[in-house]
């Protein structure tokens, strides 16, 4: 190998020389950075033993308690450790009071309020009074909200008539005084069944019941003492026993029935150690029951009317009368009079018995309208088959 070299280098110089000897090799130990070129005489370096130590960073420790930018001094590679110790910023805050309506932005140096304390008083609506003579639309003037109280005082045309409705009804009696010698706009009166005698009837304290062929509507301008009183009879067309009546448009509507026990057919049972009778049918156009343990307003000259549970299922209800359990319409009484008698005979027993009953189809007719007048100025009206229940009447105002 020696010997090719020289000849390349030979080469290169133009020359072909013969080469003869052994390269010059040194050792090189190095402990410092730089660049080490061989000395003459020398043609290189074998072992090269590198023993330059590490550069060490020049670290200081650094405590920062302020806000900013920290760079590290000439000599100084950086920190550790870094100590930061900034406080935090504290907003400062104001208390504020706002007695207005407004927009408050806090000012410099300020960050914000609190507590905020809002006092400002509700706007209170200007309110004025009004009295009105003429019919318009009075719209309030600028800086006023409204009217309160607003009188109205427009007089009426010459000859006018107002409407109006009897209060507090129903009564016994509608009482007006203001009335114009008109016919009443409205009257309706109710129609009840009457039964003579106090107290709960039994078959030792029989109460007839009886009902109304026709309704007589009284007008009265005093009820103790009348001058003039005027009488209005309507034919109902019939007995009735229970309903309402539209004395102006003439339409009745009947509300209850009526049957004699001793035209209907009776069966005997037994339950709970005693026999009662029941009806053989259904009554026909009754309410039927929606409740055993619930009375259905019967009305009944010889029996109190009291639950199917209590007479048929009961025991100590002797003398009572009801009707069916749920969904039904039989009738049931239980008079220990009757434990041993047939049906037959319990049938004759209950001739004249009457009872009146709740329908389940109210039913109504058209009679005749009537036109009841009403008295100038005070007026009393009243119907003998009940109370008035509606009532509507013309006053007339008078202008001087």
């Amino acid at each position: 190998m020696p010997e090719i070299s020289g000849m390349i280098q030979n080469y290169l110089e133009g020359q072909i020389k013969t080469i003869a000897g052994e390269p010059v090799i040194q050792s090189k130990t190095i402990n410092e950075n730089g660049t080490y070129t061989a000395p003459e005489g020398v043609d290189g370096y074998s072992p090269v033993v590198v023993n330059v130590p590490a550069t060490q960073p020049v670290i200081q420790s650094k405590t920062i308690n302020e806000n900013g930018t920290y760079t590290a001094p000439e000599g100084v590679d950086g920190y550790s450790p870094v100590v930061v110790n900034v406080p935090a910023t504290q907003p400062v805050i104001e208390s504020k009071t706002i007695t207005e309506n407004g927009t408050y932005t806090a000012p410099e140096g300020v960050d914000g309020y609190s507590p905020v304390v809002v006092n400002v008083p509700a706007t209170q609506p200007v309110i004025e009074s009004k009295t009105i003579t003429e019919n318009g639309t009075y719209t309030p003037e600028s800086g006023v909200d409204g009217f309160s109280p607003v009188i109205v005082d427009v007089p009426l045309p010459q000859n006018a008539y107002l409407l109006k409705s009897v209060p507090n009804l129903p009564q016994a009696i509608a009482t007006f005084t203001d009335g114009a010698d008109m016919p009443l706009a409205s009257l309706k009166v109710a129609i009840e069944p009457q039964q003579e005698g106090s107290g709960d009837p039994s078959p030792t304290n029989i109460r007839p019941i009886s009902g109304w062929d026709e309704a007589n509507i009284i007008v009265a301008d005093d009820v103790g003492n009348p001058t003039v009183s005027n009488i209005y009879t309507i034919d109902l067309d019939g007995t009735r026993y229970g309903g309402t009546l539209d004395v102006v448009s003439g339409v009745m509507t009947v509300d209850k029935g009526y049957v004699d026990l001793g035209t209907v057919n009776w069966d005997k049972y037994t339950s709970s150690a005693k026999t009662y009778f029941r009806t053989s049918a259904q009554l026909a156009d009754a309410k039927k029951s929606d409740n055993p343990t619930t009375t259905h307003n019967l009305m009944c000259s010889d029996y109190k009317e009291d639950t199917w549970s209590h007479v048929i299922d009961g025991s100590g209800y002797d003398g009572n009368i009801c009707i069916g359990w749920l969904n039904n319409a039989y009738i049931g009484i239980y008079d220990s009079r009757y434990v041993d008698v047939s049906t037959s005979d319990f049938k004759s027993a209950m001739n004249g018995v009457q009872l009146v009953y709740e329908l389940a189809t109210p039913i109504t007719f058209q009679l005749t309208p009537t036109a009841v007048k009403s008295l100038r100025g005070s007026n009393n009206v009243w119907a003998d088959t009940g109370d008035i229940t509606d009532a509507e009447y013309f006053s007339k105002e008078v202008i001087i």
